[in-house]
């Protein structure tokens, strides 16, 4: 069953249904591939800390609004530590990450 531009539903004897035309793809390249690659500097420990600097008060405001009046100003800076301890190496890996598929796009060209 089908239905017409009127709103009435219409019964379709053959097994094909009507399809509606798809617009043909252009042969042009892709914006992907006529874009130029943005360079990725490789990762260094400097950038990762001027990074913890910016986001170490975030958490800090984070873990301190999240808390309440739970815990102490000590536990909070605690706590704020062990996310930037983990943050840290994390966000270093992710630059690694980036840098090597920027490198490995460079080769293919």
């Amino acid at each position: 069953m089908l239905v017409d531009e009127e709103g009435n539903e219409v019964v379709v004897e053959s097994d094909e249904r009507p399809t509606k035309a798809k617009p043909e793809r252009r042969a042009t390249p892709s914006r992907a591939s006529r874009r130029p690659i943005r360079e990725v500097p490789p990762p260094s420990w400097n950038r990762v800390a001027k990074r913890a600097g910016l986001f170490a008060p975030l958490m800090f405001l984070t873990v301190h609004f999240l808390s309440g009046d739970k815990l102490s100003l000590p536990s909070k800076v605690l706590q704020t530590l062990l996310l930037l301890a983990f943050f840290l190496p994390f966000s270093y890996v992710m630059d690694r990450v980036a840098y090597r598929a920027y490198q490995r796009r460079l080769e293919r060209g």
